[in-house]
């Protein structure tokens, strides 16, 4: 930690991929088919047990359906959260963070914002066609993705597009 304290842990576990291997985890109760469910504090339904990372999914609570997101800044912000929760601290910031990049055969895509999208966005700036575009998408619970296709904008220029992007009209 920043003060110099070591923290130790009987476990820490990390995983890559997109189907969490949970196998080794059978009998436990931390896990089922979608992985290791949290809450937002990274609590597992184990009592005293937490989990961050590519194994980890958020636990609907009949407002919001169950939510696989195995992204790096999703781990982080679990981490992070789930450290604190350790800790008995109150958590740093919720236990996710909806952005994700590729880059492939030099076109760069990042993605600010909940996934799947649905419908048709709204162009902001050039347009998929030319290989270019800065593309957002309202949801209907008032939260917006905005999309930066073939452009290489700062992560927070994107946060701050996404933060204004009004919701549709009911």
């Amino acid at each position: 930690m920043t003060d110099g304290t070591e923290l130790t842990a009987d476990l820490v576990l990390t995983c890559a991929g997109e189907v969490p291997s949970v196998g080794w985890l059978a009998g436990t109760g931390l896990a089922d088919r979608l992985g290791v469910g949290i809450d937002d504090a990274c609590a597992t339904t184990v009592p005293g047990v937490f989990a961050a990372g590519d194994v980890t999914y958020l636990r609907g609570d009949g407002t919001r359906p169950h939510r696989r997101a195995p992204f790096w800044s999703n781990a982080v912000a679990q981490g992070r959260a789930a450290a604190a929760s350790a800790l008995g601290l109150p958590a740093p910031g919720p236990p996710r963070d909806d952005y994700f990049w590729t880059e492939i055969a030099g076109l760069a895509v990042k993605v600010v914002g909940p996934v799947p999208l649905i419908g048709e966005p709204t162009s902001v700036q050039g347009s998929v066609a030319d290989g270019h575009a800065l593309l957002t998408w309202s949801h209907a619970d008032g939260t917006s993705t905005v999309v930066a296709y073939g452009l290489r904008k700062p992560v927070a220029a994107l946060r701050a597009l996404a933060a204004t992007t009004s919701p549709p009209s009911p």
